[in-house]
């Protein structure tokens, strides 16, 4: 890092944070994604529209039949669903 961007760095306050917008004005390059930006506009719109997309996957598959008819499959299936996601998340 250069001598101005080091200098720049130390101005900028934690408060910047708070500002609406890619923005930053004063505060090294101008640009910086903003952690209040970033929570809503990266993270809270894209999860949005997948839970979304999911409650409406949910709907169209609550009055189908079921594909798998044996008992045993089907808790073969759940109990490696489960662990998949479980996996992932966590």
């Amino acid at each position: 890092m250069g001598q101005r961007q080091q200098r720049s760095a130390q101005l900028c306050s934690i408060d910047v944070e708070d500002v609406w917008g890619p923005q930053v004005h004063g505060c090294g390059t101008d640009f910086d994604l903003t952690l209040l930006f970033q929570e809503a506009i990266l993270f809270i719109g894209p999860l949005s529209v997948a839970i979304g997309l999911a409650v409406w996957r949910i709907w169209q598959l609550v009055g189908q039949k079921a594909i798998v008819d044996s008992r045993l499959l089907y808790t073969i299936k759940v109990v490696s669903a489960s662990n998949y996601f479980l996996d992932a998340c966590c």
